[in-house]
């Protein structure tokens, strides 16, 4: 049976019982109920949330712009032959790719999944989080013949560490993103995307996969697409249950060990504080990757802003988003701005949301950035070079740029939390120690850095800097900055020889 999809083309029992007493409230659930409710008609919702990154389904598709048509269409390869029909392969007009979930790896052998899951207290030993299931959604036979690798569904873990919905459950969606290579006729993984988050599973009938094949559009003509309908809340779905995402505990720590196709390279970008990365050759295709870090807790921006009242500038960016947003039965729309790459959202809506975030929501994510960088020393085609982290409501999003010797990097933010305290920022930058003896052409002794924020004016902010090297790693980090939008700038040196 064939199914089609339209796609987005626009834009921790506890480990000690008084833990669960300090647990913060739902805040993940919580901001998600505050941008569900409709925008007074006449107005509306706009909000700057995370884009993408979490897959409810592998999936394999198609993806072509009919003729005379503004708006692609998409259709899933799902039957296991993704070579023939409107499958086709050598069709030069559609472009084909695949999102595999990665499953939990059964076997000391197996390639492509999730190893391990551990969670633990800042400065203490981490705990292995134990394999319950994976949800039951469809998944996807792997073809050797076309280099294409299985789609799996996500794993579920139980752990001791009480988390913010007061359970003890989590999940590891790490999605391998696919494309077709029409030079090599296979399959390449491009990109990665992984996120551990807490949940609470949530049950109902209403639940439920509805999958529409085809449909009609207002002039008659028949669309094909696939719509994947769950509660917005859910991070997870299945028949009859859901997973709601939940916020996790204060003071923890997480630790994600993967393997991995070692077709991707360059750097991540990231929702984590105090990164560590390893990375090691598991076998001939795979790589393994572990990744120890903090959750962040993100400030989020959501207002309503009247239709009447909204500037010009403000109407422009909601016209030119409109393809992001939802529409609600009597009442207005609600617009989604991503949170990497576009700081004039952020700052066009400042002043109607009092420059006070609406919510928080805690996260430990990181994702593949484009290769691409202005400096051969910060690119690769054959390794991972570094990760970049925040929590700033919205970042760069790409490669630091490498100027008059300092490596930038730019974060924003909204000044206030929900209950009126200053909020405060996060910045990591984990890269490998000859990436920054490439830049600046030092020998192999020891580095030294200098973490600066400043604003556009050249103003200089306080904050507290980390600097280390260790195990071939250069770590540089700024906390406990104010925001608004700021540069961080990273310079490092060498003690000259005497």
């Amino acid at each position: 049976m064939k199914n089609g999809r339209c796609l987005p083309w626009a834009l921790a029992l506890s480990l000690v019982i008084p833990l669960a007493a300090v647990v913060p409230a739902q805040a993940n659930e919580e901001y998600g109920q505050i941008v569900s409710i409709p925008a007074p008609a006449g107005s509306e919702g706009v909000s700057v949330d995370e884009y993408g990154g979490f897959e409810r389904f592998s999936s394999r598709e198609v993806v072509w712009r009919p003729d005379g048509s503004s708006r692609y269409q998409s259709w899933f390869c799902n039957e296991g032959n993704t070579g023939s029909g409107d499958c086709n392969l050598d069709d030069p007009e559609k472009h084909f790719a695949s999102n595999a979930i990665l499953p939990f790896c059964q076997s000391n052998l197996q390639e492509n999944c999730v190893e391990a899951l551990e969670i633990g207290l800042i400065g203490q030993p981490l705990e292995s989080a134990s394999f319950m299931r994976h949800v039951n959604v469809p998944t996807l036979p792997e073809i050797k013949s076309q280099g294409l690798i299985g789609g799996g569904s996500t794993p579920l873990f139980q752990s001791s560490f009480v988390h913010g919905g007061g359970q003890t459950t989590y999940a590891a969606n790490v999605v391998a993103q696919i494309g077709y290579d029409r030079a090599s006729r296979t399959f390449v993984t491009k990109s990665l995307n992984v996120g551990v988050y807490a949940y609470n599973e949530k049950q109902g009938p209403s639940i439920h996969m509805d999958i529409t094949s085809e449909w009609t559009d207002d002039q008659g003509k028949a669309v094909r697409r696939v719509g994947f309908r769950a509660p917005r809340e859910c991070r997870w779905s299945e028949q009859g249950r859901c997973g709601v995402e939940q916020a996790f505990a204060p003071g923890v720590e997480v630790r994600l060990t993967m393997r991995v196709p070692d077709t991707f390279t360059g750097w991540f970008r990231g929702r984590l504080k105090s990164p560590q990365i390893s990375i090691s050759r598991f076998s001939p295709s795979n790589s393994k990757i572990s990744v120890t870090a903090q959750p962040v807790d993100v400030a989020r921006l959501h207002t309503v802003v009247s239709s009447s009242e909204a500037s010009p500038e403000q109407r422009a960016a909601i016209l030119k988003n409109a393809g992001s947003g939802r529409f609600f039965r009597g009442g207005g729309r609600s617009m989604i701005f991503s949170h990497w790459g576009d700081f004039n959202y952020l700052e066009l809506f400042r002043e109607t949301s009092k420059d006070k975030a609406a919510g928080r929501t805690s996260h430990w994510s990181f994702s593949t950035v484009d290769n691409s960088s202005n400096n051969q020393c910060l690119a690769s085609k054959s390794r991972v070079l570094g990760i970049v982290t925040t929590n700033a409501t919205v970042y760069n999003g790409v490669v630091p740029t490498f100027r008059n010797g300092q490596l930038s990097y730019d974060v924003a933010g909204l000044h206030y939390l929900p209950n009126g305290e200053l909020n405060l920022g996060s910045y990591d930058l984990v890269m490998r120690s000859d990436v920054a003896r490439c830049l600046y052409g030092f020998s192999k002794a020891p580095l030294n850095a200098k973490v600066s924020v400043v604003n556009n004016k050249g103003e200089r902010f306080t904050a507290t800097t980390v600097v280390g090297e260790k195990n071939g790693w250069l770590r540089l980090a700024a906390y406990g900055f104010t925001f608004s939008q700021k540069t961080i700038k990273v310079k490092i040196t060498q003690k000259k020889k005497r």
